[in-house]
């Protein structure tokens, strides 16, 4: 796990953001744990991941229905059992530039013995209200009131245990409030990259940063058409946008191309999508 850079945090502090921009910014690879949820989700059908499988199996209701704190141990119990898969993933990557590892489920009791070092990572943590208005700009399918408020309730819990766990590992933490912009954000990051133990390992060259490029794109094409499928054509009749990374050969290209994950698939069949 030499090559990771943990990004972990609560939910809605904008770290899949953050983590996008400043992989193509610094033509580092990307691990989005979010974007792996069906294909952790197939491989999890067999072996021994209960509480995978058991989460698979629930309705929308069902998983919602219990108290913050029983949501927040159901959480934090799913991600330890999830991590096997993690690393995997992370390991299949194989040598090359550094990789921006981030997702709410790397909770630092989990990730604190893979780290390179402890500088190999930082953990944000949103205030409520922040982290609130993060996760309500995001596309939602259904969910009563009560769900969005035990929903809310979970998520000020889980960052409450990632800054009760970082502390205990001495991983640094930032608060997020809204008080700074989202640029000067995503800089303050950047310079935590840029100060990690060892040094960044980049892109050598536009045609190894069209490639990373590329294979990121391919797991947001699996997620996306995963996501379509579990929700139907009653609650998602259409094919979900997003806004793909653009794949040419431009060392710190950060532009982004969006579109339908049906339409990637058309155009990407003839070539890069720039």
């Amino acid at each position: 796990m030499a090559s990771v850079f943990w990004l972990g945090g609560g939910c809605g502090s904008g770290k899949t953001t953050i983590a996008r921009v400043l992989t193509r910014r610094l033509d580092l690879r990307i691990y989005p744990v979010d974007g792996y949820t069906y294909a952790h989700l197939e491989r999890s059908r067999n072996g021994s991941f209960p509480l995978n499988q058991a989460s698979a199996a629930m309705t929308p209701e069902q998983r919602w229905s219990r108290s913050p704190a029983e949501l927040a141990d159901w959480f934090a119990a799913v991600a330890a059992e999830r991590l096997e898969l993690i690393l995997h993933d992370l390991r299949d990557l194989g040598p090359g530039p550094t990789v921006v590892a981030e997702g709410p489920q790397l909770l630092p009791d989990l990730v604190a013995p893979h780290m390179q070092s402890t500088g190999h990572g930082l953990w944000l943590l949103p205030t409520p209200e922040f982290g609130q208005r993060g996760v309500a700009r995001r596309p939602q399918l259904t969910g009563s009131a009560e769900a969005v408020r035990r929903r809310q309730e979970r998520d000020v819990l889980l960052t409450e245990l990632n800054r009760q766990q970082a502390g205990r590992h001495g991983l640094a933490t930032v608060e997020v409030s809204g008080t700074h912009s989202l640029d000067d954000t995503i800089d303050m990051v950047a310079a935590r990259l840029q100060q990690v133990p060892g040094g960044l390992v980049r892109a050598a060259n536009g045609r190894e940063r069209q490639q990373i490029r590329q294979a990121e794109n391919a797991v947001v094409v699996r997620q996306l058409l995963g996501w379509w499928a579990d929700a139907g054509p009653d609650r998602m009749p259409d094919a979900p946008p997003f806004p793909f990374s653009c794949e040419c050969q431009n060392l710190g290209c950060e532009q982004t191309v969006t579109m339908t994950v049906t339409e990637y698939q058309r155009r990407s069949a003839g070539g890069p999508v720039t």
